[in-house]
């Protein structure tokens, strides 16, 4: 009967201390599984914030692209333009020598016209 009381015990000893080592395995595992699953959320936070970053950056890239390209628009416009604006000096200066000097052949045309004629008529008189 002792030895079965004794059987009784350790048995019970046994059962209790497998209990205590799956309760603390169970335990650790949930501590384990919690330290993963927080440093799974900083990991997420980490790279949802490093993504923000990056798209300000690209978005800051675009915004200054834009920028100088629409610098680079106004600079080709007022070039156009002053380009523009001397081209028609230009003509209209060229037009004005050409109509100067279709004036002053004209001019010297009726003067030498003029001259033909007053020599016919002198040599008429003779």
């Amino acid at each position: 009967n002792q030895v079965k009381q004794g059987e009784e015990l350790l048995k019970n000893q046994q059962q209790q201390q497998t209990e205590y080592i799956r309760q603390a395995a169970e335990a650790q595992k949930q501590q384990l599984i919690s330290q993963i699953d927080q440093l799974a959320r900083q990991q997420e936070h980490e790279l949802s914030q490093k993504y923000s970053q990056q798209q300000m950056a690209l978005q800051q890239e675009y915004a200054h692209q834009q920028l100088v390209l629409e610098k680079q628009a106004n600079d080709l416009s007022l070039e156009y333009q002053r380009n523009s604006a001397q081209e028609g000096r230009q003509r209209q200066q060229q037009e004005d020598q050409l109509r100067a000097a279709a004036e002053t052949q004209m001019a010297q045309q009726a003067q030498q016209a003029a001259m033909a004629e007053a020599q016919i008529v002198e040599q008429a008189q003779m």
